[in-house]
């Protein structure tokens, strides 16, 4: 609203981010996926709708698997829309992208998987043949200096 300094709802139905304490990673984590809230970005009447799309096919699954959905600004795939990510502290994130609601079953393998690797780089667990081909960025993090 205008003159409130709140900003306008976005259009579409309002989605809650959940989290399952008793469902977590080795890490004490919640297994996270992060998903693109705002892809297609450069498409106006479209922006934010795969965000939604995938939530909706993910819920129930997402739920079983014990996956912290993560509704997060631009990771950094345009314009290549379409963009979800898996990372936990310590490993390396992969990004994929030209990603459909349908790969929704392939995202939770990877999730499940990529928590059970050690590095979290994609020659360390095994990427659904779905995904593999939609891997746009792996990006390792750096490790604190040792205290010497």
């Amino acid at each position: 609203m205008p003159g409130t300094g709140r900003g306008v709802r976005p259009p579409g139905p309002i989605v809650r981010i959940r989290c399952w304490p008793g469902r977590i990673a080795r890490g004490g984590n919640p297994l996270p996926l992060l998903i693109c809230r705002t892809c297609p970005r450069y498409d106006t009447r479209r922006a934010g709708q795969f965000c939604r799309d995938l939530q909706h096919h993910l819920n129930e699954e997402a739920d079983r698997a014990g996956i912290d959905l993560r509704s997060v600004q631009c990771l950094g795939g345009c314009p290549v829309d379409g963009v979800a990510a898996v990372d936990e502290p310590g490993k390396a994130r992969v990004r994929f992208s030209g990603l459909r609601p349908e790969h929704a079953a392939a995202l939770v393998e990877a999730v499940r998987a990529y928590a059970e690797s050690d590095s979290g780089e994609p020659d360390d667990w095994e990427v659904p043949d779905p995904l593999a081909s939609r891997i746009s960025s792996v990006t390792l993090k750096r490790l604190p200096r040792s205290a010497a």
